[in-house]
C-alpha cells in the first residue's frame, strides 16, 4: 500500500506511520481496541476487514474524523460482507437516509472483477472449495446469507406490522435474567392456528427485581417462563434469598423453562421459522437484531454466547408454547346452553 518513492515520504516503523514532506501523515493502527484511536484527529480513515470491528469501535472512529485539511472528512470501509452493524447501519437503510448521514457511495465488487491482480486459478480454486453460501459471500459480495448464522431461515417476511391480539390467544412471557448484563423479556402469544408472534419486548442492564416485576406486569399477570438458574442466583450486595424466590414472592407466575439440549431449542425455533409460524412485530428491534446476529463459532456447532438475552428468553417460552393447544373463539366464547335443547324439547313432546 506504500506510495511511490517520488512522493517523498519516510516510513517510521517504530511509530507505525508514514510522514510526507508536505506535512501529511498516514497512521497505521490495529482497530481492535477503542484506546488505540482515542486522542487523535483524522481527515480520512480507511478500515480493512471492517466487518471484524465492533459497533462501539466504529463509533469511536467516526468521532475521530474531525480534521480540517479537507472540505469533508472521509470514512472508507473494505471487507467481506457479514451480519452486524455494517449491514444494519449502512446496507439496509434507504439511500435518502444515508445521504442525510453523509454516506454517499456504497461499492459492491465481485472477486472476479479483480481477477488480473489475483494469482492464477485463484477463483477456480475458490469455486471448487466453497459451498454456495461462501461463494455468495466471498466471491459475489452478497449480503443475504452467511453460513455462520444460527437462524438462517430468518427473513424479512417474518417481521410484520402490529395486528390485533384477540382475547382467546394464549399469551406468555420469556424471561432471561442478567446479573450485570441485560435482563430481557419477550411477550409472545400463540393462536389457535399454532402461529407464534413476538408482540413486545423489554430489556434493561443491571435490572432490579422491581424493574423486572413491573416489566412482566405490563399486560397483566401472565405466566413467565424463566431459567431455573435464578433459583441459585443470590441477590446483590450479599442479601439472602434467590432471584427466583423473591420474584415469586412479589407475585410473578414463574414457570421453570424446559431448557433441554441447546441444539434442540435452536432446531425448534428454526422449525417455526421454516414453517412460517414465528413472526415478530417490527417495533421489537432489540429482539430482531439479536436473532439476526445469533451466530455459530467458526467451524463449530457451538453458538457464540454474546448479545443473546432475548434469544434465550424466546427459546424458553417457545418450548413452553409448543405444548400448548389454543382453543378457537367459538370454543372459548361460544353460546352456553341455559335450558332444554331442541332434541330434549322434541323428545318430551312425543
Amino acid at each position: 500500500m506504500f506510495t511511490p518513492a517520488t512522493w517523498q515520504y519516510e516510513y517510521k516503523a517504530g511509530e507505525q506511520c508514514i510522514d510526507f514532506k508536505n506535512g501529511s501523515k498516514i497512521v497505521l493502527r490495529a482497530f481492535d481496541s477503542p484506546q488505540k484511536v482515542r486522542s487523535t484527529t483524522y481527515d480520512i480513515s480507511y478500515i480493512s476487514q471492517a466487518e471484524e470491528i465492533s459497533s462501539l469501535l466504529f463509533d469511536e472512529i467516526l468521532g475521530r474524523l474531525r480534521g480540517k485539511a479537507l472540505p469533508k472528512t472521509i470514512l472508507i470501509h473494505e471487507g467481506n460482507p457479514a451480519e452486524g452493524y455494517i449491514k444494519d447501519r449502512i446496507i439496509e437503510p434507504e439511500p435518502e437516509t444515508l445521504i442525510k448521514k453523509g454516506i454517499y457511495l456504497i461499492g459492491e465488487v465481485r472477486t472476479d472483477e479483480n481477477a488480473k491482480h489475483l494469482p492464477d486459478n485463484y477463483i477456480t480454486r475458490l469455486l471448487d472449495t466453497y459451498d454456495d453460501a461462501k461463494r455468495a459471500r466471498f466471491l459475489y459480495g452478497r449480503w443475504d446469507r452467511l453460513t455462520d448464522r444460527v437462524y438462517s431461515a430468518l427473513a424479512d417476511h417474518h417481521y410484520i406490522e402490529p395486528i390485533k391480539i384477540h382475547k382467546h390467544y394464549y399469551r406468555a412471557i420469556g424471561l432471561d435474567y442478567g446479573v450485570t448484563s441485560d435482563s430481557s423479556v419477550v411477550f409472545i402469544y400463540k393462536t389457535e392456528h399454532n402461529d407464534v408472534i413476538v408482540w413486545d419486548e423489554w430489556r434493561k442492564p443491571k435490572a432490579t427485581l422491581e424493574d423486572i416485576y413491573s416489566a412482566c406486569h405490563r399486560y397483566g399477570p401472565l405466566p413467565v417462563i424463566a431459567d431455573t438458574n435464578m433459583k441459585n442466583n443470590m441477590l446483590r450486595d450479599d442479601h439472602f434469598g434467590s432471584i427466583w424466590g423473591d420474584l415469586s414472592a412479589m407475585g410473578l407466575r414463574l414457570i421453570p423453562a424446559q431448557k433441554g439440549d441447546k441444539n434442540a431449542n435452536i432446531l425448534l425455533v428454526n422449525q417455526y421459522l421454516h414453517q412460517n409460524r414465528l413472526h415478530f412485530f417490527k417495533h421489537c428491534e432489540y429482539t430482531i437484531k439479536q436473532h439476526k446476529r445469533y451466530q455459530y463459532k467458526r467451524d463449530s456447532e457451538e453458538v457464540v454466547k454474546k448479545d443473546d438475552h432475548s434469544v434465550d428468553a424466546l427459546q424458553y417460552v417457545l418450548r413452553h408454547l409448543d405444548k400448548i393447544e389454543v382453543k378457537g373463539p367459538i370454543d372459548v366464547f361460544g353460546p352456553r346452553t341455559r335450558g332444554p335443547t331442541l332434541k330434549e324439547y322434541t323428545s318430551r313432546k312425543q
